[in-house]
């Protein structure tokens, strides 16, 4: 099942809040970007990359849904910010030209967002598999 999916307008990414009054005098400011409802202080947000195989070779689904599931709940009680997944163009429109189908990115959007965590969607359009570290053939 192919899903036509329009391009999202550009956001402009917020700018780091300044520090509040009552932590200058203490040298620290809170993060915008790290953690859920509550800003923690100045640190770097973690988001761990998935698998270069989440997604099934056709788009639709995820590959080991339940162990995507068990990994995004223990990343999100680790304290991580989110993930960072690879979207494979060869992947997303292996159905031809202008064909496009994200339901297996779409599915793992939706459980990252139930577990709390943001995403990093990274457009790959070279081959995956075949480089360092790939274990994908």
């Amino acid at each position: 099942q192919t899903q036509l999916v329009e391009p999202a307008q550009p956001q402009a990414p917020e700018m780091f809040q300044a520090m509040a009054p009552d932590q200058q005098q203490q040298g620290e400011a809170a993060h915008p970007d790290a953690g859920g409802e509550e800003a923690r202080k100045v640190g770097v947000p973690v988001f761990v990359m998935m698998p270069l195989d989440t997604v099934r070779k056709d788009g639709s689904a995820l590959n080991r849904r339940k162990a995507v599931q068990a990994s995004l709940a223990a990343l999100k009680s680790a304290g991580t910010a989110g993930i960072m997944v690879d979207v494979w163009w060869g992947i997303a429109e292996s159905e031809g030209p202008g064909q496009y189908n994200f339901a297996g990115y779409i599915e793992l959007m939706e459980m990252a967002k139930k577990a709390g965590l943001k995403v990093q969607a990274v457009m790959s359009f070279h081959q995956c598999g075949g480089n360092v570290g790939d274990s994908v053939k």
